[in-house]
């Protein structure tokens, strides 16, 4: 018997020693770094999506997602922001990264990429999450076929990063709020920016709009006031997931779960005449008909779970295209119902029903 002495690389592992050429602040402490070969020669390729490690100045390993467009093998774009309250990293980076330094950088790999057979693209980005979805909005060339949109966030036009390439004549109408004096959600894609507390800016004919509904995590409840409160301390109307004001228990302290009840609620979102939760904590999606807002009310509609009275994340399975486990976030825009399935680690768009969506 030999020994095999053969050594197997991965080739992320390697690292470039690759020169800054070009460092420029882009938004409020969020610097745009371009590295390149030394010897100007082409770098390897990498597709839409992927990041490099690159070696800051401090010694530390970071992940940087790419934001170039793919076809440019002649350098590597990385946006990074400073975070006072990170570990470290970024600060380093950003505060003691110069143009013409060297840091060691790995290949490019790529854990998030962009489907190559979808028929059209939605890309929802915040803050400084949007350096790879710029990679892939550029792959997609100046006239894609594929249609797409872009919805992104960000507190201020000062703190958003590629202001000027969001307001290129190709792009505009593709990214709502995009304009030459900077970037505002318009007030009709408010409902983008909530988490905890929606107040749905729906037509004015649809009922569940003139109404402002509060998820209540910790007491297992959504709260309901019919109209916005003109005083502190106004109870709300209504209080879906619980009989009454003063019963916090998760399922109405049953151990199976109902359509009235609820075990943590934390994302809402409403459609029309409904209004639909992440049942968060049974791995679920419920929906209310504005005729049925009242406390202890059962929903009509469920997804992520075969009945009302069934549990488990993702039905006690394997993750599938219908399944759910702790979603967090979801909103409604054009039809359709976004929710961010955080136990599995994705965020799933669906085409509402024509009831949902009316």
């Amino acid at each position: 018997m030999t020994e095999n002495t053969e050594q197997t690389t991965d080739h992320r592992a390697a690292r470039l020693p690759l020169r800054i050429s070009r460092a420029v602040d882009i938004a409020d402490d969020i610097r745009l770094f371009e590295l390149v070969q030394p010897d100007g020669t082409d770098l390897p390729p990498f597709t839409a999506g992927s990041h490099v490690t690159v070696q800051v100045p401090a010694g530390l390993p970071r992940k940087y997602l790419l934001c170039n467009d793919p076809t440019e093998r002649h350098r590597y774009l990385i946006a990074v922001k400073r975070e006072g309250e990170g570990r470290g990293g970024s600060i380093s980076l950003f505060d003691e990264g110069r143009e013409g330094d060297t840091l060691p950088t790995s290949l490019p790999d790529n854990a998030f990429p962009l489907p190559d057979k979808a028929q059209a693209y939605l890309f929802i980005a915040g803050g400084i999450g949007i350096t790879p979805i710029m990679s892939m909005i550029r792959s997609l060339g100046d006239f894609p076929s594929l249609p797409w949109k872009l919805y992104y966030l960000t507190r201020s036009p000062e703190s958003t990063a590629f202001l000027a390439d969001l307001n290129m004549p190709g792009w505009r109408g593709r990214v709502p709020g995009a304009g030459a004096k900077g970037f505002r959600v318009p007030r009709r894609e408010w409902r983008w920016r909530t988490d905890r507390v929606q107040h749905a800016l729906a037509p004015r004919h649809c009922p569940m709009g003139r109404r402002l509904c509060v998820t209540d995590a910790g007491n297992n409840g959504i709260m309901v006031w019919d109209t916005i409160p003109g005083e502190n301390n106004r109870p709300c109307d209504h209080l879906l997931g619980q009989n009454d004001s003063v019963k916090v228990d998760h399922n109405q302290s049953l151990y199976w779960p109902t359509a009235g009840g609820l075990n943590m609620p934390y994302g809402i979102a409403t459609s029309g005449n409904w209004l639909i939760a992440a049942d968060t904590a049974r791995s679920r999606l419920i929906a209310w008909h504005a005729e049925d807002c009242a406390t202890g009310a059962a929903a009509r509609a469920l997804t992520g779970q075969p009945d009302f009275h069934a549990k488990g994340d993702n039905r006690w399975q394997l993750p599938t295209h219908d399944s759910l486990c702790w979603p967090y976030g979801i909103t409604h825009c054009d039809g359709m119902a976004v929710v961010s399935d955080s136990g599995n680690n994705r965020v799933l768009i669906w085409r509402l029903s024509k009831e949902l969506a009316a």
